[in-house]
């Protein structure tokens, strides 16, 4: 209610799947919400105040949860269930020899 009184009509949530960062923004399993009972009433209790809830989620931030028999690293992701495909390989900020070790 306090926040609605102060004039909020929106509140921003961080990320809220499973992450490697407290920030939310190195989620391994988008589908694991570890802190969802929390969320939904938290939304549910803005709702009631007429205050709308928007979730930020990165869709090209992921943070491989297995280490690759391909690439001796964590590029094994779980939860949408991806290979090394999909990982950027041509990514200008990566030095010549990352792109290699992360070619499929």
């Amino acid at each position: 209610p306090s926040l609605a009184a102060a004039g909020f009509n929106v509140i921003w949530y961080p990320p809220p799947s499973a992450s490697a960062d407290s920030q939310g923004y190195l989620p391994g399993r988008w589908y694991e919400i570890p802190h969802k009972k929390e969320l939904q009433r938290a939304i549910e209790q803005g709702e009631k105040f007429g205050i709308v809830s928007m979730v930020d989620v990165v869709l090209n931030h992921r943070t491989g949860s297995k280490i690759s028999n391909q690439t001796f690293d964590w590029t094994r992701f779980e939860q949408p269930d991806w290979e090394e495909w999909a990982i950027v390989q041509n990514d200008w900020k990566c030095p010549p020899e990352e792109h290699l070790k992360y070619c499929p």
